[in-house]
């Protein structure tokens, strides 16, 4: 018994040009995606440098105010 398989579809080659052409038109999508993913991260580490230098500022002056206590008590 013989099986018959399904004859493979021809072989098209695209062509260089074409295949250039498709990758500059998703160029613009690309780029839009990259830049919103940086302005996302961008944002998001200022947000937590200015969290982060704001705990710090508050530390800091907690312990000055502490420390200045610490000598207005002493005299």
């Amino acid at each position: 018994m013989l099986r018959h398989f399904p004859l493979p579809a021809p072989h098209r080659k695209t062509s260089s040009k074409k295949v250039v052409v498709a990758r500059l038109q998703e160029l613009p999508v690309f780029l839009a995606t990259l830049t919103h993913k940086t302005l996302v991260l961008t944002s998001i580490s200022s947000l937590l440098s200015a969290s982060i230098g704001g705990i710090l500022r508050r530390s800091h002056n907690n312990k000055l105010i502490h420390g200045w206590e610490e000598l207005s008590a002493v005299e």
